[in-house]
């Protein structure tokens, strides 16, 4: 089947590369695994109302004996981290509370670790996801403040039981933050003497690992071979696989997205489908990212089976990000399934995503009798309107060739005041001055320059 050039579903006119659109999920490209909601059991205890209303007794005495109970054997890992994970509210109310439970029992493991783990989700609620271009001073001073807090209070808490394997934990985490190389193998290891067989501290370390934070491909598959002589569960060894495939598929997506020929195709293909199988093996269910990814691969090589199996694996999930709808979006409209792409398209359109909103716009100004769509060229130009101003080269190229107003303005919000010039001067002139292609280039390139977050929440 050969691949459709899409700028409206029905008039198959020219093809988008999806230029404006990133090659991995903007927010940080966090893991493509779906993180699995605790298993909370209906008995169990409501620990922040416990915190809040000072029953510090009530609260201490269970994760106490939680934490007793999993240094016995009787409670695993994940009990315990879940447990713990119960107090998790990101809000500086409630610094007071935890002061007041470390006063009531100044000796106790859970106490401390609790206020430790606290100030570390503090530093990492305060940082946020965005780009470290765009967080600002403030931010990080707060963000320091608060791991200076956590580091003191979690080393403290590591002399207060048998077995503080949270405590390393969390201690990884703010190195991971800000810290070293040296402290996240430190606490790793710390980890492993606590508890030989945990998945967490080495998840958590391998993806210190990661070329993003600073390591490499090279140091992943070092720890992959180190941990697969321990002999540790197989869905462990996959999980930690599929943080190698996943950085890879997005390396060869940003790669193919560079160039003009589209040659790392098969690539992006084969690290996808690398992810989506070791999922299996897993036991987990791979992000809407990556099935989107996956199926947007799968439709540029017309491998119909593997977008029908991204397509049902993603069949009864409530996606709600832009960057999977498109891709998404897009790979049905390459099979020809413009019915089944539209839904996925629309939201995609409310959801800011540029192509999605050209595509849709043009496909209503031209109208689609198939689709049931009339022709309504105000409609339409809506949408495309709003493509345009987030940059989309060829919803800037349609306004400008029809003589309309509207233009890029994607970057009028940048701290650059020369990123800020270029996007007055881009919605103006600089279409008509250099030409839409050289622009389109130009653009990428700046988009390129934005840097990536220092840490993964």
């Amino acid at each position: 089947m050969p691949a459709r050039n899409t700028t409206a579903i029905c008039a198959l006119i020219a093809i988008t590369e999806l230029l404006s659109a990133p090659a991995t999920p903007a927010a940080a490209q966090s893991t493509p695994m779906a993180p699995a909601p605790p298993a909370v059991r209906a008995s169990q205890p409501q620990l922040l109302t416990w915190l809040k209303s000072a029953n510090y007794s009530a609260l201490d005495e269970y994760l106490t004996t939680l934490q007793s109970q999993y240094e016995s054997g009787a409670a695993t890992e994940e009990q315990l981290y879940t447990g713990f994970r119960q107090l998790y509210e990101d809000t500086p109310a409630n610094e007071r509370y935890f002061d007041a439970w470390v006063q009531a029992y100044p000796r106790s493991y859970a106490a401390h670790l609790s206020r430790g783990v606290y100030h570390y989700r503090m530093a990492s609620f305060i940082r946020g996801e965005d780009y470290l271009s765009n967080t600002s001073d403030s931010q990080i001073n707060s963000m320091i403040t608060y791991l200076d807090q956590a580091h003191p209070e979690l080393l403290d808490s590591m002399k207060l039981t048998a077995k503080p394997y949270l405590s390393t934990l969390y201690l990884l985490d703010v190195s991971r933050m800000h810290g070293s190389r040296r402290e996240n193998r430190h606490w790793y290891e710390e980890g492993v003497r606590i508890d030989p067989t945990n998945t967490r501290v080495r998840f958590r370390y391998m993806d210190t690992l990661r070329p993003r934070w600073g390591g490499s491909y090279s140091d992943m598959q070092a720890f992959l071979e180190e941990t697969r002589k321990q002999d540790p569960d197989p869905k462990l060894l996959a999980r930690l696989e599929i943080l190698i495939h996943s950085d890879k598929a997005e390396d060869e997506m940003q790669a193919d997205q560079d160039s003009a020929t589209q040659g790392n195709s098969q690539a992006v293909f084969d690290e996808w489908k690398k992810v989506v199988d070791l999922s299996e093996i897993a036991g987990e269910q791979p992000s809407n990212e990556a099935l989107a990814a996956y199926m947007r691969a799968a439709a540029d090589l017309h491998m119909n089976a593997d977008v029908d199996r991204g397509r049902a694996l993603l069949a009864k999930r409530n996606i709600d990000d832009g960057w999977s709808l498109e891709r998404i979006a897009w790979a049905l409209i390459q099979q020809h399934r413009d019915a089944e792409a539209l839904p996925a398209l629309q939201k995609a359109a409310e959801l800011n995503q540029p192509w999605s909103q050209f595509v849709l716009g043009k496909t209503i100004y031209e109208g689609c009798p198939e689709l049931n769509i009339k022709k309504d060229e105000r409609a339409g130009l809506v949408w495309i309107e709003r493509s345009a101003h987030l940059c989309h080269p060829d919803a800037v190229e349609f306004l400008t060739s029809h003589d309309l107003p509207g233009g890029c303005d994607s970057l009028a919000g940048s701290s650059s005041p020369a990123l800020r010039k270029l996007a007055t001067w881009w919605s103006g002139r600089g279409v008509a001055i250099i030409g839409f292609p050289a622009i389109a280039i130009l653009l990428l390139i700046l988009l390129r320059l934005r840097r990536r977050p220092t840490e993964l929440r």
